[in-house]
């Protein structure tokens, strides 16, 4: 196994509605990260550049492509779509599983200064939550990279030793978060870096009171998704408040509702109860994310320059 040497990650004190005190900067005792790029898919006019995140496949297998890395829907097993043993032909064009699965093509896209070109998409799987059932999962969007580290039960890793943690709920093979908007509280927010383009994504009622809009005024903005399930219309707006995730602010989002779409793309007929899905565009590029599901707690940090 390789040697881990300490990496400082330079972390600026949380800027939000509220003033905390600086908190010294954060080292993360990994130097394996390896890069993710975002998916870039297109279906006339319209465009989504951080449709998802992509990963290499760390099993290493040549000819497998990139894997959505996909914390939200890829059943129970780490390799979810296609399957790792047998593919399902229908499967192994390159679209992104989820949302936007009638889409293609996808782009792989980077920004991070020397990260390496991604690989060859001949064929696009998914990694998924089950994967990181022992480990803490980290996401650096300043740099385009995640990675991993061992995960204990009880007490935090010594790096983040009184750093406060926001609770983390799971619900099978889903992530759940609390996040605050204004004065308003959302519950059991599914973490979703692979089905969701969207950072925020509601249901209509919540969306007007987050927005202060009415859903059926005319000239609202609106997305129209081909699906196999039949056509989704999602009505677009911005947050009057910042959103929060524990002590960080994500800043004003987008945030959408489904005005139209086929029965089985309401939240209220899933087979489990979520109050939103916070999306991967949700973080921007300036946020250190680091999940422990074992013990059910994240951590989120604002990178500094």
């Amino acid at each position: 196994m390789r040697a881990r040497r300490a990496v400082p990650i330079v972390l600026a004190a949380v800027v939000g509605a509220g003033c905390h005190p600086e908190r010294p900067a954060l080292t993360v005792p990994l130097d394996d990260w390896k890069p993710f790029y975002w998916a870039t898919v297109a279906s006339g006019a319209t465009r989504f550049d951080r449709a998802a995140i992509l990963v290499p496949d760390p099993r290493g297998q040549t000819g497998a492509g990139l894997l959505q890395l996909d914390l939200a829907g890829s059943g129970a097993l780490p390799y979810g779509y296609p399957s790792a043993v047998e593919p399902d032909p229908s499967l192994l064009d390159v679209r992104l599983h989820g949302l936007l699965t009638a889409w293609q093509p996808v782009v792989p896209t980077r920004s991070a200064p020397g990260a390496p070109p991604p690989a060859r998409l001949d064929r696009l799987g998914t990694l998924g939550l089950p994967a990181f059932s022992v480990t803490l999962l980290l996401i650096d969007f300043k740099r385009q990279r995640y990675g991993t580290l061992p995960s204990r039960r009880g007490d935090p890793p010594a790096f983040l030793t009184g750093r406060p943690a926001v609770p983390l709920e799971g619900a099978g093979d889903r992530l759940l978060v609390p996040l605050s908007v204004g004065t308003t509280g959302l519950h059991r927010v599914m973490l979703d870096t692979g089905l969701s383009p969207f950072p925020l994504w509601v249901d209509c009622p919540t969306w007007s009171r987050l927005t202060g809009r009415d859903r059926a005024a005319p000239g609202q903005a609106r997305y129209r998704i081909d699906h196999p399930e039949g056509e989704l219309t999602f009505v677009t707006g911005v947050t009057r408040d910042p959103v929060r995730l524990g002590e960080l602010s994500l800043g004003r989002l987008e945030v959408v509702c489904l005005t139209d779409g086929p029965a089985e793309a309401a939240f209220d007929a899933w087979p489990f109860r979520v109050g939103g899905v916070l999306g991967a565009r949700a973080f921007g590029d300036r946020t250190l994310l680091v999940l422990d599901p074992r013990n059910g707690r994240l951590w989120v940090e604002s990178a500094g320059r």
